[in-house]
């Protein structure tokens, strides 16, 4: 059975959010599922220790990201943006993207660049661990997040790697930026000038 194996049992927030059935059963151990910033905030207002909180679902506001983000000490992330968000808030992370046999052996033959996680190109170096892409258990994922949680040192360093990414595009506001090289193409102009 389960005994045996680490686990968690977390009450689904959105299934009710009243305040005295989530300390309730925070007080019986139970952590907390939670989708939203509001539940997150809740969830721990109610006494649910914070490493009793998963956030979980999909299409989340940019502040749910941003508050779950700011929450945990060490982020799993997929491949792609949201790798650039925590980036943004230079959390250390560990960065897998789970394919098929058959994909995972194309991409083997097709992409031939060191790094594949967001972070890494732009660094142009292994500055997160990343599994991208990735066919097999969690076991190697877990040992990397596992040996990062474990060791301060590491930790920093991968918060001042990440601010290191991020320096070179301080003062940018990449959505007018994008809209002025778009109107730039649009009038046959070149794109990249300023």
């Amino acid at each position: 059975g389960f005994e045996v194996a680490p686990h968690l049992i977390a009450y689904a927030v959105k299934a009710n959010s009243a305040g005295p059935i989530v300390r309730g059963l925070a007080a019986r151990g139970l952590g907390a599922d939670v989708v939203s910033a509001g539940e997150l905030a809740l969830a721990l207002a109610c006494g649910v220790p914070a490493e009793r909180v998963l956030m979980s679902g999909v299409g989340k506001s940019a502040r749910d990201l941003d508050a779950a983000i700011a929450w945990c000490d060490l982020a799993l992330c997929v491949s792609g943006t949201v790798s650039l968000d925590v980036t943004r808030q230079a959390k250390p992370m560990v960065g897998v993207y789970k394919v098929s046999p058959l994909s995972y052996f194309g991409s083997r033959l097709l992409l031939t660049t060191p790094n594949r996680l967001l972070p890494n190109i732009l660094a142009g170096r292994r500055i997160v661990p990343e599994f991208v892409p990735h066919m097999g258990g969690a076991e190697p994922v877990w040992q990397a997040a596992e040996t990062l949680l474990a060791d301060q040192a590491r930790m920093r360093a991968a918060t001042d790697a990440l601010r290191g990414v991020l320096e070179p595009y301080r003062g940018h506001d990449p959505a007018e930026e994008a809209a002025q090289a778009i109107l730039r193409l649009a009038r046959g102009e070149n794109p990249l000038s300023s």
